[in-house]
């Protein structure tokens, strides 16, 4: 379980400092002091990750990371892995270039805008990382990672539910 753990860290990890810089963006900037504490595993709950996902979660577990705030849901060995990474920032983002970045960094991967979510929302689907959800908000950043479905289309469905519910208590 914990090898699993450290590879879901990496894995999800790199993508999200290419998808927008949310990482540089938390660094930088002081928490707004009006912000709620922020706890990516209280975005979703487990049986909401359990219906986007249609499998059963056997552990729900924060996520050692210095720039951001995660949250990793796994199942069953041999299952659906699905992580949640959440940084705040005062600091406003350019993203009129977002999607250029991604498809540059990425080139492997099939990347598209989601509407309606956010100020921007990118849809990455990486042969190898699986699908990644990020939707951005000023300086904010919310990343939803799923990985290890077998099914691109469920993948995809599930990141985009999972990120909609959490991005509307975040």
């Amino acid at each position: 379980m914990i090898v699993i753990m450290h590879k879901t860290t990496l894995i999800v990890l790199l993508p999200l400092c290419l998808l927008g810089g949310a990482v540089k963006a938390a660094e930088q900037a002081k928490p707004s002091p009006a912000a709620k504490p922020l706890s990516a595993c209280s975005l979703v709950t487990k049986p909401e990750v359990e219906h986007a996902i249609g499998m059963t979660i056997s552990a729900v577990e924060p996520m050692k990371s210095p720039r951001a705030d995660a949250c990793a849901f796994t199942t069953q060995k041999g299952g659906a892995k699905v992580a949640i990474f959440a940084a705040r920032s005062q600091e406003k983002r350019d993203l009129s270039k977002a999607l250029d970045k991604i498809r540059t960094a990425m080139p492997s991967a099939n990347v598209r805008e989601l509407p309606g979510l956010g100020e921007k929302a990118l849809l990455v689907e990486h042969p190898t990382l699986g699908t990644m959800l990020s939707v951005y908000r000023a300086g904010d950043s919310l990343v939803v990672s799923v990985s290890d479905m077998r099914d691109v289309a469920k993948a995809d469905a599930a990141a985009e539910m999972i990120a909609r519910k959490a991005f509307s208590r975040f």
